[in-house]
C-alpha cells in the first residue's frame, strides 16, 4: 500500500503561490480539464494504478444510504 502526505503536497510553497490562502481563482485559467480527461486532479487515480479503496468507498456509501432508507419506517412523520 502506498501512502503519501497530501497535506505536505497541498501546502508546498514551491508549487502554489501563497498555499495557505483560500483562492479558487488560481484554477480558473490553468487549462486543466477537471471533468476527468486530465489526470492531475483525480483524487483516486485512474487505470491500473487506481486506489484499491475507490470501489470499496463507492459501494460502502451506497450501502450506507440503502441501509438508512430500509431502517426508516416513517413513524416519525406522524408525530
Amino acid at each position: 500500500m502506498v501512502m503519501y502526505g497530501g497535506s505536505r503536497l497541498e501546502r508546498d510553497p514551491d508549487t502554489w503561490e501563497d498555499p495557505l490562502k483560500f483562492s479558487p481563482q488560481r484554477f480558473l485559467d490553468s487549462g486543466i480539464d477537471y471533468r476527468g480527461h486530465d489526470f492531475k486532479f483525480l483524487p483516486f487515480g485512474a487505470g491500473r494504478r487506481m486506489c484499491p479503496g475507490c470501489h470499496w468507498q463507492a459501494n460502502s456509501f451506497t450501502l450506507s444510504w440503502l441501509h438508512l432508507f430500509m431502517t426508516l419506517n416513517g413513524t416519525f412523520l406522524m408525530e
